[in-house]
């Protein structure tokens, strides 16, 4: 099931879908991610 799920298709349908995705970035801060995703949102 976890392999189907997390399978290149299904991650990139998601991808590709039209919403909003912020990948995964381990140099980035708790707080740069969180600035990031208050832009996308237009939450500030």
């Amino acid at each position: 099931m976890l392999m189907r799920v997390n399978s290149k298709q299904v991650y990139d349908k998601f991808l590709y879908s039209g919403f909003k995705v912020l990948l995964r970035d381990d140099n980035r801060t708790v707080e740069d991610t969180l600035e990031i995703v208050e832009s996308m949102l237009k939450l500030k």
